[in-house]
């Protein structure tokens, strides 16, 4: 089952102005979020759950992106 995103924030080192951190958890497999840059140390993306959450897996799909 997957988890409620109500309470769901994502922030990143950086993003497209069309691809922001909030595509990436919003549960539509059209949109993506993107750096807007290639991939570089020190990039990163943070999801805050909102609260203390127990989850035994994590799916990433990074199918839209030939890059990833």
């Amino acid at each position: 089952m997957a988890l409620p995103r109500d309470d769901w924030q994502a922030s990143a080192s950086a993003s497209s102005p069309d691809d922001p951190p909030t595509k990436a958890i919003d549960d539509d497999a059209a949109t993506r979020w993107s750096l807007g840059h290639g991939m570089q140390s020190g990039d990163w993306f943070q999801v805050d759950l909102g609260s203390t959450q127990t989850f035994d897996q994590l799916v990433l799909d990074t199918s839209a992106s030939s890059g990833d």
